[in-house]
């Protein structure tokens, strides 16, 4: 049976308070981060990544920070890779590159702050995946290495790691695979783990590429009840395996993208 190498990105945001209401977030909190965060323990082979907005953190360091501490073991033993992102989920093409810069230190200050030492993300998410080749010319002088960028904002080859290339350095441009994302953010396999291996099997590129696969953190347990369990038991299967940035790093076909469009997750 073929091996999948699988990637997987998950976005945790909320707005601050008092735009989003305190009893919501509880629910949340019940329905979605704690379920996972700890079942997670349980599971050694599996590897995420997640980037959360310093509104979320801020939110969290209030009324549930024993789930920051669960995230920060669980990127101590390098279950959980960090993300970037802004902290107050800006669109980044629509604003200033000062304002771009101010939101990003900001959400690198609070998060260092809450999980110290293991917060040194290395890749970007762009809320809703908005980008254009500023923006992601931006993400890369800020000395970040890669971006989860949507698959439609250039033309991608049958094979590699795409990059832009900024001062001599390569900047990664890593494609959220649209259909197999959104199979899952909206239970199209009926939380029926073979149907979506089968399918994912059908869609890898090469034996050694892996997908990618990026959605909000609150599908499983909060848009969709309990579907953190679907999650857990599907990437636990023996023939999928759950990769970070370090896989990328390291692959050994690679090709230049000069011509970039803006683009966003939901851009048709």
């Amino acid at each position: 049976m073929n091996n999948i190498k699988l990637m997987i990105v998950l976005h945790a945001y909320q707005p601050p308070y008092p735009i989003q209401e305190q009893k919501v977030v509880h629910r949340i909190i019940e329905n979605c981060y704690r379920p996972i965060m700890e079942n997670l323990t349980e599971f050694d082979n599996i590897k995420l990544l997640l980037n959360i907005s310093a509104s979320l953190t801020e939110i969290l360091l209030e009324e549930a920070p024993e789930i920051l501490e669960l995230l920060r073991e669980h990127a101590k033993l390098g279950k959980i890779e960090f993300l970037e992102t802004g902290a107050y989920h800006p669109i980044f093409p629509f604003i200033s590159t000062d304002h771009a810069e101010f939101q990003i230190k900001m959400n690198n200050k609070i998060n260092s702050a809450a999980f110290g030492p293991v917060y040194s993300p290395k890749g970007f998410w762009p809320p809703e995946l908005a980008v254009n080749e500023d923006v992601l010319h931006l993400f890369s002088k800020l000395g970040y290495e890669y971006a989860i960028v949507p698959e439609n904002s250039f033309l991608q080859k049958k094979e590699g790691i795409a990059y832009l290339l900024e001062n001599g350095r390569k900047f990664a441009l890593l494609n959220r695979d649209r259909n197999l994302s959104n199979a899952i953010a909206f239970n199209s396999y009926n939380q029926n783990v073979d149907h979506a291996r089968s399918n994912f099997l059908k869609t890898q590129k090469s034996s050694d590429q892996p997908l990618i696969i990026a959605m909000d953190l609150e599908t499983f347990g909060e848009h969709i009840p309990g579907y953190w369990k679907f999650l857990f038991n599907f990437l636990s299967q023996s023939n999928i395996q759950t990769i970070n940035s370090e896989h990328i790093s390291n692959y050994p076909i690679w090709y230049n993208v000069k011509n970039l469009v803006s683009s966003s997750w939901s851009t048709e």
